[in-house]
């Protein structure tokens, strides 16, 4: 085999000559036996650049197999008939695992056989027909045993370039090809093309493992590109033949109708419009209209005079002394502004006004607070009074799923001092819990801290 020639394969000793002449019935004439001293020798060059003196061979006469409906397409035979091969390849590259190596090697090699006959019944030449086959080859062994899958398999040991040519090179040999065939790239078209195709689904050979591989394989590729551009010549950019409209004129409306008409009719729409706006809206408005009059008062109104409220009665000795004698007893607290003590109509009022007693939108008591509401609960439970407990807010709305609204906020936290005073004060205690949000603001809630100061929970000992 003569390794000057990139299409010769292991036990030939003549390379197959391209464009020699038919002889009648089609067959091709055969060379003369060289001497047996001259076997061993060289193989002549064959002639990449001289066209062929009978052209290409005529497609054959059998039908084409239907399997591969791209065959007939394109301007490139050679990559119409190698289109299941290329697919293939994509899929293969894009496959993380596969199941049965040796059934695609064994499918593999069957495509690649199927591909050497549709190529001959399309009239490529057989020259080609090799040349094609071993790029196609190289391509899907790269991308295989490139794969986790792939390195590990029967393909190590089998590949297509080993099956069919008995060399483990072929990574190398797949530029070498593309070099003797770039001598000549205006005959050689086709072959540049598929190489082309082959690089770009992903072979890239020996620059896979060489330092800058990645980017000397993409100048190879892109010179490739711009040799095939070249000589294939300024490609179509129209998507389609009758891609263009009817070169006709635009006719305005006016044309096919009088502007006046259209006016008229225009006129005589919003007119319409208008008339059945105005007595659907009369129509309405007498029934909110007689709603209206049968609303309170029917005769002239007349002020109510109200006679001046009575002041709220003195408190009792006994309610003076039981504000003193809490406010004595929380004396430490009230000082420090947690704890306000106050008598009010309803009874004795202890508000625990701290911003510290919860965290923002919890219901929670702080454990620097919790003391506090003890000293309150100890307090409370010398008296013996039934308590209501009011929770209050600010104005500041919450929207959470724990807490809806402020109320439920509000009333969480009243349910929470509860919880604390409810086992000091014991069970002959009546407690009530009410969450009354922002509806009674001590302070308007203009600022932080008239906010901190209504976010408060209050204790009403009733006398």
């Amino acid at each position: 085999m003569s390794s000057d020639d990139p299409f010769a394969e292991p036990g030939d000793l003549e390379p197959t000559v391209v464009g020699g002449r038919r002889v009648a019935g089609g067959e091709r004439q055969q060379a003369p036996e060289p001497p047996p001293q001259q076997r061993r020798q060289r193989a002549p060059e064959p002639s990449y650049d001289a066209p062929p003196a009978g052209g290409y061979p005529p497609a054959a006469s059998g039908p084409i197999d239907t399997s591969t409906p791209l065959v007939r397409t394109g301007i490139n035979p050679l990559v119409s008939v190698a289109s299941p091969l290329l697919g293939l390849a994509v899929r293969i590259r894009n496959r993380a695992q596969h199941r049965d190596v040796a059934a695609l090697r064994d499918r593999v090699v069957a495509e690649i056989k199927s591909f050497e006959s549709r190529a001959s019944a399309v009239g490529v030449s057989p020259q080609e027909i090799r040349a094609g086959r071993y790029a196609l080859c190289a391509t899907i062994d790269d991308l295989v045993l490139n794969t986790p899958w792939g390195s590990r398999s029967v393909w190590a040991r089998q590949s297509m370039v080993t099956t069919f040519y008995q060399e483990t090179w072929g990574g190398e040999r797949f530029y070498e090809i593309l070099n003797r065939l770039g001598q000549n790239p205006g005959r050689n078209l086709p072959l540049l093309e598929l190489m082309y195709l082959c690089m770009t689904l992903g072979f890239e050979g020996q620059y896979r493992v060489m330092n800058r591989g990645t980017a000397r394989h993409a100048e190879i590729r892109d010179g490739l590109y711009r040799m095939i551009r070249r000589h294939r010549g300024e490609f179509e950019r129209d998507l389609s033949p009758r891609w263009r409209g009817a070169e006709t004129g635009h006719r305005p409306l006016a044309s096919y109708i009088p502007i006046w008409v259209l006016a008229v009719a225009t006129a005589g729409l919003l007119a319409l419009i208008y008339a059945l706006f105005m007595f659907w809206l009369g129509r309405n408005s007498d029934d909110v209209y007689y709603a209206l009059n049968e609303l309170p008062p029917n005769g002239p109104v007349v002020l109510a005079r109200v006679a001046t409220p009575p002041p709220p009665p003195t408190p009792t000795p006994q309610q003076v002394e039981q504000v003193a004698s809490l406010a004595e007893f929380l004396a430490p607290e009230i000082e420090e502004g947690l704890v306000e003590v106050e008598d009010t109509r309803d009874g004795t009022l202890v508000r625990l006004v701290s911003a510290a007693m919860f965290a923002p939108a919890s219901d929670v008591l702080t454990d620097q607070y919790r003391p506090t509401v003890l000293r309150v609960a100890y307090a409370l439970a010398e008296r013996g009074s039934d308590l209501q407990i009011l929770g209050h807010s600010d104005s500041d709305p919450i929207h959470t799923f724990q807490f809806p609204s402020n109320y439920e906020l509000s009333l969480a936290r009243a349910e929470a001092v509860r919880e604390v005073i409810a086992p000091i004060v014991g069970d002959e205690v009546a407690i009530t819990v009410e969450g009354l949000a922002d509806t009674q603001p001590l302070v308007p809630n203009d600022t932080a801290a008239h906010k901190a100061r209504n976010r408060r929970v209050e204790i009403l000992v009733l006398d």
